[in-house]
C-alpha cells in the first residue's frame, strides 16, 4: 500500500510548476518553524554560536533555513523532470571548466554534497552523466515505509539508483571500480564507530568516513558539488570546488581516509558560510 501512495504522491508533485513547489515548500517551512519549537531553538543557537552573528541576524538565518528546508522537501517531486534543459536554462554554473571536467572524466567519481539549497534537484542531475556505467545515490532512508517508498519512487530513474547507506558498501565499491559515480550527503551526524572527529564551523563534529573509505579503495576523484537557490524563483546556482584525486594521497590507509574526510568537510563549510540561510540548521550536527 505504501508503494501505491508513494507513486501517487510523486505523480501529483511532478505536475506542479516551480512557483507552486516554491510556495508549497515555503509554507511547509514556515509551519515547521512554529510546530517544532525545540528544533527552532536548536537552529537559532547553532547559527548564533557557529557563525558568531548577533541575535536578530541569527533568528533571520534560522527562520530562512526552515523555509529553504521546506522547499527542498517539496522539490523531491520535481526530480524526474530535472534534465539537460533544466541545467542549461535554470542553472548558473560558476565553474564551467570544472563541470566540463567532471562530465568528461572517466575516473571513478565520488560526488559529495550537503543538506544545502536544492539538494533533491542536485540528486536528479546525477543522471546527466551518460558515459558513466551507473550512478548510485547513497542516502539514509527513513524508517517509515510510506516515506521510504515515496523517496525511492521520486529519486530512482533510469540512470540513478538510490541505495540505503547500510547496504551500500560492496555494491558501490564495485560500481566505482568500473568507472561509475556515487553521490553522498556528507554533513549529517553519524555513529562514532563510523566517524572521524573533525572541526566543522569551529567545533568538533562526527564526519562520516564511509564515502572517504570507498573513494580511497576505488582510487576515485572526490568532487564537491552544491546546488543553491537564486533569488528569482526557479533559478539556481551550481557551486563546485576542484576535485581531490585520492591517488595522490600519502600515508597509511587511515591517514588517507582522514584527509578525504577533512577535504569534503571543509568544502561543505565553505558552501555553508556562503549561503548560511540555505543549510539545514535544525539538524543536531554537533551531537556528542
Amino acid at each position: 500500500m505504501h508503494e501505491i501512495w508513494g507513486t501517487c504522491g510523486a505523480a501529483l508533485g511532478t505536475r506542479l510548476s516551480a512557483p507552486w513547489v516554491a510556495s508549497l515548500g515555503s509554507a511547509l517551512g514556515r509551519a515547521l518553524w512554529w510546530l517544532l519549537p525545540k528544533r527552532r531553538g536548536l537552529a537559532y543557537a547553532s547559527v548564533h554560536r557557529r557563525l558568531g552573528v548577533p541575535g536578530p541576524a541569527a533568528e533571520r538565518i534560522a527562520r530562512e533555513s526552515f523555509r529553504h528546508t521546506g522547499m527542498a522537501f517539496a522539490e523531491i517531486f520535481q526530480g524526474r523532470h530535472t534534465g539537460p534543459r533544466f541545467l542549461h536554462e535554470q542553472v548558473i554554473v560558476e565553474r564551467p571548466d570544472l563541470l566540463t571536467a567532471l562530465f568528461s572524466s572517466t575516473r571513478p567519481a565520488v560526488v559529495v554534497s550537503g543538506h544545502l539549497g536544492a539538494w533533491e534537484l542536485l540528486v536528479a542531475l546525477m543522471a546527466l552523466f551518460p558515459h558513466r556505467p551507473a550512478c548510485q545515490v547513497v542516502v539514509r532512508l527513513p524508517k517509515s515505509p510510506f516515506l521510504r517508498g515515496l523517496i525511492l519512487h521520486a529519486r530512482n530513474q533510469a540512470r540513478i539508483r538510490t541505495v540505503g547507506h547500510r547496504d551500500a558498501s560492496a555494491g558501490v565499491l564495485a560500481m566505482l571500480r568500473a568507472g561509475g559515480l556515487a553521490a553522498f550527503l556528507v554533513d549529517h551526524h553519524c555513529r562514532q564507530a563510523e566517524a572521524e572527529r573533525l572541526l566543522f564551523l569551529g567545533r568538533e563534529a562526527s564526519v562520516n568516513r564511509g564515502p572517504a573509505l570507498l573513494a580511497v579503495r576505488a582510487k576515485a576523484e572526490v568532487w564537491p558539488l552544491f546546488l543553491v537557490r537564486e533569488p528569482r524563483i526557479g533559478s539556481f546556482r551550481l557551486l563546485q570546488e576542484s576535485p581531490l584525486d585520492t591517488r595522490g594521497l600519502t600515508g597509511d590507509p587511515a591517514a588517507r581516509v582522514r584527509s578525504v574526510c577533512r577535504f569534503y568537510t571543509q568544502a561543505v563549510e565553505h558552501a555553508v558560510c556562503r549561503y548560511p540561510e540555505q543549510w539545514l540548521w535544525m539538524h543536531r550536527r554537533w551531537k556528542a
